[in-house]
């Protein structure tokens, strides 16, 4: 039986999302370029990818998702997205650390020859989050 493709989700850019359908070394991705709120249109992109590529999401063997480190929202959009696709579809989620090298098939590969987790994936963060207390509202 041929190797399933995965799907491959980097939100840990700026100003850009990244998804891809990888099968071996033929990779079929989708470049984003977006604005402050429009992180949350990841699923839109997903759903073009898999329009693009004539894949079906339940065609999909696992999820490689680039868990951090990068802007605090913009990882938890894309791990929360892996993890629950993952779940919906029963495939494995890798998470990957952020890496300089743009060969997303390399990157999936390599990945995939370690063993996924039993727990979901983890956001990687570059340092503590800064919450802040909420405010006093006066009435």
């Amino acid at each position: 039986m041929a190797d399933k493709p995965s799907l491959f989700i980097d939100t840990t850019a700026m100003n850009e999302i990244m998804v891809a359908i990888v099968k071996g070394a033929a990779v079929k991705q989708i470049h984003q370029p977006i604005g402050f709120e429009e992180r949350d249109d990841l699923l839109r992109y997903i759903d073009r990818l898999v329009k693009l590529s004539r894949t079906p999401l339940d065609q999909i063997g696992s999820i490689i998702v680039i868990r951090g480190p990068g802007p605090f929202t913009a990882i938890r959009v894309g791990v929360t997205v892996a993890n629950a696709l993952g779940l919906a579809f029963s495939v494995p989620v890798y998470g990957a650390n952020k890496v300089d090298s743009t060969d997303i098939a390399r990157i999936v590969s390599k990945v995939k020859l370690t063993a996924p987790d039993k727990v979901p994936v983890r956001p990687l963060y570059d340092r503590a989050p800064n919450i802040t207390k909420p405010k006093i509202r006066k009435q």
